[in-house]
């Protein structure tokens, strides 16, 4: 302080006998000392006035303490948001009002390999596909109206062309006049979900093709014991349309009511135990149609585990005919065993008898 002092005086001096002026006349930061010893920032401003041939200063002084405590946590708060936008594991950039680009982060740079020297200054519609451009231009009008938009899927070049699916999101910036200056945007690389969903909507697709031209009637359950996939098949045995009964308990529909008992025990039993007895196996037993009548039919049974869920898939098939033909043959066969021709048989017709060769 005693330093301080001592320029402040030889400052003085040296104007009052040169007339240069080197504090006098500006504004300058320096410290000042209180009563008690300690030192605190001020801004100082020294006049100087000519009375009676001598020279007067003035000096006005204003504590800045507050001022300077208010800058620094301004600094630091600035700093700290500026490692948090170029540290965060998203993509963010800001545009001007003429969606131009004015930084982007760290993580943008990484995810589409251009530097920010790049692409700063640059279109940010520059670097989408055809097609995500005429969408950018679509949701521009609806940004300018509301001032955000949000989930919106975008495809964007890589610097070596090659295309990334991003998912932005944007709100607007606004000064203290309320005008709109600048827009804050968040975009999240989609690229890989998008890939697997796709994966996933196509395998589907096959799947339900491969559903749909089987010979056999499939019907999937899952763990409540609600169908969740119906085949055409399914709808020509049973007579439900995939709209009526999906979603619907297939027990209900599907099941005669002197079986429903056994079937919701089996399916408690599995789910407690992992053990079902009629499980990947051929089995014979009796359905309900639409119309209520009832049928014989084959089923297999395979749990299926997906999304951590447990599902129910059943082929089957309708074994009327073939039960009509063992009856058949085994009423024949009783025939030619007692001797005695039979007066009808069920699904044929009698053409003519044939008489023992001692009658002839």
């Amino acid at each position: 302080m005693q330093q301080q002092g001592e320029q402040h005086d030889g400052h003085l001096s040296h104007f009052t006998e040169t007339g240069e002026k080197h504090i006098i006349g500006t504004m300058r930061q320096t410290y000042a000392q209180r009563k008690d010893g300690t030192l605190f920032p001020i801004e100082l401003s020294v006049s100087e006035m000519r009375v009676g041939g001598r020279y007067k200063f003035t000096g006005i002084i204003r504590d800045i303490s507050v001022r300077l405590r208010m800058e620094t946590e301004l600094r630091e708060r600035e700093q700290f948001y500026s490692q948090v936008y170029h540290h965060a594991p998203v993509m963010l950039h800001t545009l001007n009002t003429e969606w131009v680009l004015t930084s982007v982060n760290d993580y943008w740079q990484q995810v589409l390999g251009y530097n920010a020297e790049e692409v700063v200054g640059r279109d940010v519609r520059e670097l989408l596909t055809p097609t995500s451009r005429s969408l950018a231009e679509f949701m521009r009008s609806i940004y300018i109206a509301e001032g955000y938009f949000e989930n919106i899927h975008l495809q964007v070049y890589k610097k070596n062309r090659e295309v990334l699916e991003i998912l932005v999101s944007g709100l607007a910036e606004y000064n203290e006049a309320g005008e709109r200056t600048s827009t804050f945007v968040v975009g999240i690389d989609v690229t890989a979900r998008r890939q697997a969903e796709r994966a996933l909507e196509e395998s589907e697709r096959r799947n339900r093709q491969v559903l749909a031209s089987t010979l056999d009637a499939v019907v999937l359950i899952d763990a409540e014991g609600y169908v969740t996939e119906w085949n055409d098949r399914a709808v020509a045995l049973f007579g439900w349309t995939t709209t009526e009964i999906i979603g619907k308990p297939m027990r209900d529909y599907l099941i005669p009511p002197h079986f429903r008992e056994a079937h919701d025990s089996g399916l408690k039993h599995y789910l407690n135990t992992g053990v079902g007895a009629i499980l990947n196996q051929r089995i014979e037993i009796v359905a309900l149609r639409k119309d209520g009548s009832e049928f014989p039919i084959e089923m297999t049974v395979s749990p299926i585990q997906f999304g951590g869920k447990t599902f129910f898939c059943a082929f089957i098939q309708d074994i009327t005919a073939r039960k009509q033909e063992v009856e058949i043959g085994a009423r024949i066969q009783q025939t030619l065993l007692t001797r005695r021709p039979p007066t009808s048989v069920p699904g044929l017709q009698i053409a003519a008898r044939s008489l023992a060769s001692q009658r002839v």
